[in-house]
Parts: structure tokens; sequence; C-alpha cells
């Protein structure tokens, strides 16, 4: 029924396979149809809907897939500040990977007025927050490389800038 925090809640399942099987397109479409209806709406859903924990990214890696199919036009049509608006999104939860994607963003003015000093800001985050995942130690092999690629990657770009 247009339900926004019922899309996202499904969504959500979807993404994690909770009563149904997984399935990450199905995921970004629920969550997108989420966000176009009332994303505030259903974020605040989402929390107190409490089935996925947040340590395991599920709800960020969807938003950050859907964000790079507006970024890139890819199924969806091209909308840059929906890109930018569910990336910020998935870095605002600790996302490292949509953290890193955001700082690049911002270095390069994708979706908002380039500004390194906000890069750097997102640059720091991204390995502050892979750091603290690897730290955890809980990581699956997969995820470990996931992480460690971010923070070799933010370390390059702060350097790059050089601020």
């Amino acid at each position: 029924q247009n339900y926004g925090g019922a899309q996202y809640a499904l969504g959500a399942m979807y993404s994690k396979g909770l009563g149904v099987e997984q399935d990450y397109e199905k995921a970004v479409d629920l969550l997108s149809k989420a966000y176009e209806v009332d994303y505030s709406k259903a974020q605040a859903e989402y929390n107190d809907f409490g089935t996925l924990t947040k340590e395991y990214h599920y709800l960020e890696r969807s938003q950050l897939a859907l964000a790079k199919k507006y970024l890139f036009g890819q199924d969806k049509p091209q909308n840059i500040s929906k890109a930018y608006a569910l990336t910020k999104a998935a870095a605002s939860l600790s996302y490292s990977p949509a953290q890193l994607e955001l700082g690049f963003m911002h270095s390069r003015g994708i979706g908002t007025p380039k500004d390194y000093n906000e890069a750097i800001k997102w640059f720091k985050a991204a390995k502050e927050s892979a750091n603290a995942e690897l730290d955890w130690g809980d990581s699956e092999p997969e995820d470990t490389k996931v992480l460690k690629s971010v923070i070799r990657v933010a370390e390059i770009q702060i350097k790059i800038l050089g601020l």
C-alpha cells in the first residue's frame, strides 16, 4: 500500500534473508521505494523493527548498492543527488565502504561541492571504522579483505590530498 516503513522492513529482510530467500536486488528495489515514499519514517521503522544487527551492515550495503545504481544509471534513472544522499546515509551508519565512497564524492565534487576537508574527514572515518571492525576479529575472510582495502585506499587518499 505504498507504506515506506513496510517497504523498508521487507527490503531489510531480503537483504539478510530473514523469512525469505536472500535477494539483494529485491532489497535494493524495496529500499528504493521506501526512500522515495518517506525515508525518515522508513529509517525509524527499521530501527524499531530491530531484526537486523548493525554490525553486519546489511542495510548499509543495500543503501550503497542503490546509490551506485543511481550514480551510474543502472536499472534506475541517473540521479546524482539521490546517489549522494544514499551514500551519506550509509556512511553515517559507520559503514566504511560508504564512508570511503563519500570521501571520493567530496574530493571530486560528485553530488556535492568539491571540498577536500570534508573528503579527508570521510576518508579518516572510513579508516577508523574499518580498523574498528577488524579489531572485533569476527569478520569473514572476504570482509577482512574489503576492510583492509578500505584502509589502504583511505590512507592513500589522505596522502594525495595532503591535508
